[in-house]
């Protein structure tokens, strides 16, 4: 597996943020409308090569970059039940980390999934 890239989500944050202005001062995470979020994981899935493997975390926007991933030569890692399903789905081959699921977004945590991800070398 290439573990050797990097997809950060604050990069294309930055690069699509003057497309879709906050009306509210809340914190920036809630102010995220889905336009704005459907941007951010076009422009992450556009960074996204052959070979590649990825860390995908639970999460909405992350949810919408699943549905823009076609079917490439790529390895998805996730602590996502969900994303795994989806990802599966799609034919996507798919790393799962294990550990306890937080009950508010059923996402791998805990000293085991920490310890699964140091393991790993993106």
């Amino acid at each position: 597996m290439n573990w050797n890239r990097k997809i950060n989500f604050a990069e294309c944050m930055e690069e699509q943020s003057c497309l879709i202005p906050c009306r509210k001062k809340k914190p920036f995470k809630k102010n995220l409308s889905k336009t704005f979020k459907r941007l951010i994981a076009q422009k992450a899935a556009s960074l996204i090569k052959e070979k590649d493997v990825i860390f995908v975390d639970a999460g909405s926007t992350t949810a919408f970059l699943i549905k823009e991933l076609e079917r490439k030569d790529i390895t998805v890692v996730t602590n996502s039940i969900h994303h795994a399903v989806q990802l599966v789905d799609k034919q996507i081959p798919t790393v799962i980390i294990g550990g306890g699921v937080k009950m508010t977004t059923d996402a791998s945590i805990g000293g085991v999934a920490l310890n699964q991800i140091n393991q790993l070398h993106f």
